[in-house]
């Protein structure tokens, strides 16, 4: 599993959250629960992810994030079920070069332990992410928002790219809609089956601004191979200081 603290799933995390400034000039704090299950042709799995993530403000245009994240899944692969657990990393850079151009970088560790009736297994990866970011305001309730990224396993020696595409619309009020498109590919699997080295992901989201230091944010995302999909639901609440 690879863990990372920049952009999130089609930039959403990105162009959602330009509505509070206050937090791109403070401490945040950001929890988060995801519930996801896929299916393919070659079996399926449910899983559950608590992240938290701690962001500062490091310089003017800099900032430094921190991420710990554990996880518990179950797979079912042919008729041998197993069960997993995850725990990892992260280690998050933030620079802005320009008003809306970002370029991010981050270093990522994870450990997986696999269990099953025919015995058990650790697999662990490290990783290393590069991209850029640029968030455009076509008005001042609607953000187009596009980013590139690179991402290196170290140990599997396996690159992938994606591409994001994403539009937020502000209400001016206390909530924010977004919805976004993620393109990535590999020259190894990124899904169920061997096949899928392209995957197209769909994403909605919704933020909920509680206070000034407080805000919610709801969100589902699609991924989609050729040979099955991967469903999943977050929660997340974050909070600045």
């Amino acid at each position: 599993m690879k863990i990372s603290p920049i952009l999130g799933v089609a930039g959403l995390a990105v162009a959602l959250g330009t509505g509070g400034v206050s937090a791109q000039n403070s401490p945040t704090l950001t929890t988060s629960l995801t519930f996801a299950g896929s299916e393919g042709s070659t079996g399926q799995s449910q899983t559950g992810i608590a992240a938290l993530t701690y962001s500062h403000p490091l310089a003017a245009k800099l900032r430094g994030s921190v991420s710990v994240i554990g996880g518990l899944g179950e797979r079912t692969q042919g008729t041998t079920p197993s069960d997993t657990d995850t725990l990892g990393f992260a280690l998050g850079l933030n620079y802005q070069v320009a008003s809306g151009t970002s370029l991010f970088g981050s270093y990522s560790s994870s450990e997986a332990g696999v269990q099953s009736a025919t015995g058990s297994a650790a697999n662990h990866d490290q990783y290393l992410s590069v991209g850029v970011s640029q968030v455009v305001p076509l008005s001042s309730q609607f953000i187009l928002m596009g980013s590139a990224s690179y991402d290196f396993a170290v140990k599997t020696e396996v690159e992938t790219y994606h591409l994001n595409l994403g539009v937020a619309y502000l209400t001016g009020g206390d909530w924010s809609f977004g919805a976004g498109m993620t393109r990535s590919w590999s020259d190894q699997s990124l899904s169920l089956n061997a096949a899928d080295t392209e995957v197209n992901t769909l994403t909605i989201g919704a933020d909920y601004q509680i206070n000034d230091s407080n805000k919610l944010r709801l969100s589902a995302s699609e991924a989609l191979g050729i040979s099955g999909h991967v469903r999943s639901f977050t929660l997340s609440h974050q909070k600045s200081f």
